[in-house]
């Protein structure tokens, strides 16, 4: 009996170490999991050789080695290349480093003759967490944002050279393609009207932005892309090693802006060129277009994306009422904006053959069909023809 003690005695002895370690290494592992203290490194240098703004440098650039780490820490699981590439210019052009990181420790310094070195020790803020979780619900409310396209092209041939027609529209083809492919919604080509095409053209000419804007809501769009018409120049004729053949090289340059069709500002201004080799004028000067089409829209749609997620807003929703005279769309209007809160305001009625239109200013969630029935309850008499995501249109109900 006093040897079975013993033994349980011994045992006892043994896991009290045991489970005493197990419980320190939780509770260094939780208060690991809490504070993510990281270690990084980074380091400044001053040509003047001032060892007081080197070492500043240095601490500066540690600070920002942690930032990035931080961040690069936060956005590790987040799958979506877009969001990640948002949310990453997000916080660097918004957020300074100590929103990023706490409690920055220099833990080590070394200084040569003409720079400081210094090593620092960061905590993690997890507020970070709340900032990416905060544009992922941005951007899985918003979507990406419906585009329409609107570029014409030319060809300037050289005095000796006859002219050529483009055969199509190449450059503005192979924006598309590449918005397309990447997610984007963009405006079928086939449903805008020369017509349209030219009013935008005017407008482009004199900057009015209002009227670029408001052809594009009449289309859905939510951002409208468009510049003046891209041109593609002959440059010389080049020895095509690769057929034996020589043939024509043309350069194509692009001068886009894309413009929020909310708020009427400009989103991004970007210029391109490309070149195009070709047997015939018409092919090289194609292959022109469609290279620097292309690189265009690789440089604008990571901008246009973060500037849609990124910008507070407010919907605008075309409404069109048919039957109705003047006067009375204006009593719509003005009820709306009186009776309804989450009607920012609207624009100017206008008349277009015998058609009454204005552009309805709401908050973001509210939806087109919210404001056909709120109108429909406002004017007893209008039935709904047509609800899209930024356009109603209501007729007057036959009697």
């Amino acid at each position: 009996m006093k040897a079975m003690n013993v033994k349980k005695w011994v045992m006892l002895a043994l896991l009290v170490p045991l489970v005493s370690t197990a419980l320190s290494e939780q509770k260094e592992s939780q208060e690991q999991s809490k504070s993510d203290s990281l270690v990084f490194q980074g380091q400044g240098r001053s040509r003047n050789r001032d060892e007081n703004a080197a070492l500043d440098e240095a601490i500066i650039a540690a600070k920002e080695d942690a930032m990035d780490k931080a961040i690069e820490r936060v956005l590790h699981n987040v799958k979506d290349s877009s969001l990640n590439e948002v949310a990453q210019r997000y916080i660097k052009e918004n957020l300074a480093p100590d929103k990023c990181i706490e409690n920055f420790e220099v833990t080590s310094k070394k200084r040569t003759e003409t720079t400081s070195y210094v090593t620092g020790k960061a905590t993690f803020n997890n507020k970070l967490e709340g900032t990416v979780a905060m544009l992922r619900d941005k951007m899985q409310y918003l979507g990406y944002p419906r585009l329409m396209v609107i570029l014409d092209e030319e060809i300037i041939q050289p005095a000796t050279f006859p002219p050529i027609p483009t055969g199509g529209m190449m450059a503005q083809i192979a924006v598309e393609q590449v918005l397309i492919k990447k997610g984007f919604r963009v405006v079928d080509k086939a449903t805008v009207d020369d017509n349209t095409r030219k009013e935008v053209q005017a407008a482009i000419l004199k900057g009015d932005n209002d009227t670029i804007v408001r052809l594009a809501r009449e289309h859905g769009a939510d951002v409208i892309i468009s510049g003046r018409p891209a041109r593609a120049q002959f440059v010389s004729n080049v020895d095509l090693d690769v057929v034996r053949l020589s043939g024509p090289r043309y350069t194509a340059t692009i001068d886009i802006r894309a413009i929020d069709c909310d708020t009427a500002r400009l989103l991004v201004a970007q210029g391109c060129n490309g070149t195009g080799f070709g047997e015939t004028n018409l092919l090289a000067a194609r292959e022109a277009f469609n290279k620097a089409g292309s690189e265009m829209a690789k440089k604008v749609l990571k901008d246009i994306l973060y500037f849609w997620i990124v910008l507070e807003r407010d919907k605008t929703i075309m409404v069109e009422i048919r039957g109705v005279a003047h006067d009375k769309a204006v009593e719509i209007a003005e009820a709306l904006k009186e009776e309804e809160k989450w009607v920012k305001r609207h624009g100017t009625v206008v008349v277009r053959e015998g058609v009454c239109s204005f552009p309805l200013s709401v908050e973001g969630k509210t939806t087109a069909a919210k404001v056909a029935d709120t109108i429909r309850q406002i004017e007893k008499g209008l039935k709904v023809v047509e609800v899209t995501d930024r356009r109603v249109v209501l007729q007057k109900a036959e009697e």
